[in-house]
């Protein structure tokens, strides 16, 4: 069975699910170069059906992500107060109303229920004009988050929880996996999002909404939450009594114009750390009381969702003592839903088929010898074809040169796994201001570090029976004294890192660069960091992977058998 998953708003992509195993996944970003890529992915379907080398008639099932339309098609956070539409639901209390109860959303949906259906046949034209023979299957936002992250490992039993700003009225749903089945158990409507309060201090803080949320998650390290987060729980905290997340802060306009007006006074550093500490307490409360409530032992958990892009609440997640093994899935935010309905779609038909544990994220196509040479051969610079290409890129790398690195496909989701990564020595501290410079970031966290399974315990602190969170970069940790001193470059200023851990088995060549330079320094964790100038998607092409690091003025280029160096 052939089911291909789409998703057509923000960061749309495809996905095309073959029996249980995902066998191809992209986002639209990659190819069309607009970041986050808003609409319908026409260029990731022809990447799949090209790729594979099939025809819309041999696909199944096309399950789309969504059954009914988010009460906000565009999510606004602009000051002004030029929508007078929101401005006045606002201010007669309607927005509480409709977005925050679930009598309202029942209402907003009964209102769209119309164009959602337009929608849909719009849609389905596509697909049947296009040859597609088979069924469709419009899936719930929450429910291809939580099968994503429940249907890529091999746990049987656990609760899968969402987190996000908003999708189809709701920022949570709370499901029961038993047996390869989902059962949903609450619901949190979006009005009550604390994933909204961290969009709006990104804005307050100047950053882009529902894109530079990382920037103040590392800038919380460098501040003092105490005076900024009783202002912050003011407006929106747990309630202990109903087990809910309650906003009374109020929606976009009315509570970034009380936020920035409440605290005028501090920080951009202690702004975040409210909101960094805001967002761990309570969601930790919300996380733990569905688990007391329904299950009442320690649980396997599985996350999705935007919100749990943050990495730092994942680790205090993890912390309580009420969770036993902790999994997100690595394209955790909507980027990841079209792969959550192409396997939402396959396990409810098949719910008694093996779930494998989801190893690897390199879902992309992967670019032949013949494909690698043309592009380095038409690019005019000089290069040379090596074998031995791993034990090259160790040389340069003892050269306290900057690596870029093309390697086989590319991964799937918003973090560089080393085939698409640009890797260095982690023993100079200053590489985060001078590399990030010259690939034009403004980043306040420390680059990622990369590491064998069998070195991890040595630099990282984690005693998880199971590690596979840090194998996607979903989780940070805190790092041993070895960390600190023979590899500064990756440890944030709260002595926390975020690893990525590789074995033998997902990523054969960066084992072995990690173990040829541990070999000649004795040093198990270099640097890896995204292979993209700020504000452009990880590359995907060889020549964009050529083009990269020409204006990023990186000193090296391994791709494929090929190493290019920079003559600048």
């Amino acid at each position: 069975m052939k089911i291909l998953g789409i998703n057509i708003g923000h960061d749309s992509g495809a996905t095309l699910v073959e029996d249980e195993k995902i066998v191809f996944a992209i986002n639209e970003e990659r190819l069309s170069r607009k970041k986050l890529h808003h609409g319908f992915p026409y260029l990731s379907i022809e990447e799949v059906l090209k790729t594979l080398s099939i025809s819309l008639k041999e696909i199944d099932v096309v399950a789309i992500e969504g059954k009914s339309v988010t009460p906000q098609d565009e999510i606004g956070f602009e000051l002004e107060d030029s929508d007078w539409k929101k401005l006045w639901l606002e201010r007669l209390g309607l927005t509480k109303f409709f977005l925050g109860t679930e009598l309202g959303l029942s209402f907003v949906r009964l209102l769209l229920k119309p164009s959602v259906k337009r929608k849909h046949n719009e849609i389905k034209k596509f697909f049947i004009e296009k040859g597609f023979e088979g069924k469709f299957e419009f899936i719930d936002h929450h429910l291809c988050h939580a099968a994503s992250a429940y249907y890529t490992q091999k746990e049987n039993n656990g609760i899968a929880i969402t987190l996000d700003a908003s999708g189809e009225g709701y920022c949570s749903r709370v499901y029961k996996c038993e047996d390869g089945k989902m059962q949903l158990l609450n619901s949190l409507p979006c009005y009550h999002s604390p994933a909204y309060y961290y969009a709006y201090i990104t804005k307050i803080a100047e950053f882009t909404p529902l894109r530079h949320e990382g920037k103040i998650t590392g800038l919380a390290a460098f501040g003092s939450s105490k005076e900024t987060l009783p202002i912050l729980k003011q407006m929106i905290d747990f309630d202990a009594e109903t087990g809910q997340i309650k906003n009374s802060g109020g929606y976009h306009i009315k509570a970034i114009k009380t936020l920035k007006k409440n605290l005028q006074k501090f920080s951009r550093e202690d702004i975040s750390a409210g909101v960094q500490d805001l967002v761990e307490d309570i969601v930790t409360k919300y996380v733990a009381h569905q688990i007391k409530k329904y299950f009442n032992q320690k649980e396997n958990v599985f996350l999705a969702g935007g919100l749990f892009a943050n990495v730092k609440l994942n680790q205090r997640i993890k912390e309580l003592d009420c969770v036993k093994n902790i999994y997100i899935f690595p394209n955790m935010g909507d980027g990841g839903v079209n792969a959550g309905a192409a396997l939402c779609s396959f396990f409810s038909k098949n719910n008694s088929a093996k779930r494998h544990d989801f190893n690897s994220v390199y879902f992309a196509k992967k670019y032949t010898s013949d494909e690698i040479k043309e592009a380095v051969e038409n690019s005019g610079l000089q290069f040379v074809f090596s074998e031995n290409i791993t034990e090259l890129s160790v040389e340069k790398i003892l050269e306290k040169k900057v690596v870029g690195r093309f390697n086989e496909a590319m991964e799937y989701g918003p973090r560089a796994l080393c085939n698409r990564s640009i890797i260095y020595s982690a023993s100079d501290k200053s590489v985060n201001q001078w590399l990030n410079n010259r690939l034009k970031r403004t980043e306040f966290m420390p680059f990622a570090p990369v590491v064998r399974d069998v070195d991890f315990k040595d630099y990282f602190i984690a005693d998880y029976d199971d590690l596979r969170a840090f194998q996607f970069m979903t989780i940070t940790c805190h790092v041993t004294e070895k960390c600190i001193q023979e590899a500064p470059a990756i440890v944030h200023v709260d002595n926390t890192a975020r690893p990525q851990l590789v074995t033998k088995e997902i990523n054969p060549s960066m084992y072995d660069i990690l173990t040829h330079y541990k070999e000649k320094t004795g040093v198990g964790v270099l640097v890896n960091t995204s292979f993209n100038m700020h504000e452009e998607p990880i590359v995907n092409t060889p020549k964009e992977a050529i083009e990269t690091f020409l204006s990023g003025k990186l000193d090296v280029l391994s791709i494929g058998n090929y190493l290019i160096e920079n003559g600048e």
